[in-house]
């Protein structure tokens, strides 16, 4: 999509200044093959220490194992808040996109390297942690099962009364 090249370089470039403390995964968009971001990651000299993951393993699978998830103009950021997973979409400057989890302020956006490894920084700061009930602070149920399962428990209960 529009900026992607752009902002992967940022992640990589954000990558070459992260400590080797961190382990970093990519996985990758159904729609890329992950040519560009070997070239991306060999050019700021973090291939060795940034592992692109085989496309047989999901988005979702990976934030399972993963104290952060990093993204560029994605849901995947609201559903790794689900997962008690912090958050940050990394774009470029001048970037329109926004989604729930960034309107919301659960998630920062950045646009360039040196204030993504600052978030990143906080973050591990606050130890990594994503508390799934600031959702429901903004209208989105950290529950959404309960939460459905109660709605028609509801309705079961109003269509017996109106019989």
């Amino acid at each position: 999509g529009d900026g992607y090249e752009q902002s992967f370089g940022s992640f990589a470039e954000a990558a070459a200044r992260l400590t080797d403390e961190f382990n970093v995964l990519v996985a990758l968009h159904p729609k890329v093959d992950g040519s560009l971001e070997r070239i991306l990651l060999d050019r700021f000299g973090v291939a060795s220490r940034v592992k692109i993951l085989p496309k047989s393993y999901r988005t979702m699978q990976v934030a399972v194992v993963c104290q952060l998830v990093a993204t560029q103009r994605s849901t995947v950021s609201v559903q790794a808040l689900y997962m008690g997973r912090p958050t940050v979409l990394l774009d470029v400057p001048g970037t329109v996109f926004t989604n729930v989890a960034v309107a919301e302020r659960l998630s920062p956006q950045v646009v360039s390297p040196s204030d993504f490894v600052d978030v990143v920084g906080d973050i591990k700061k606050a130890g990594f942690k994503f508390e799934v009930a600031r959702l429901d602070s903004v209208g989105i149920p950290s529950d959404p099962v309960g939460v459905t399962i109660a709605f028609l428990r509801t309705l079961t209960v109003e269509s017996r009364d109106h019989r």
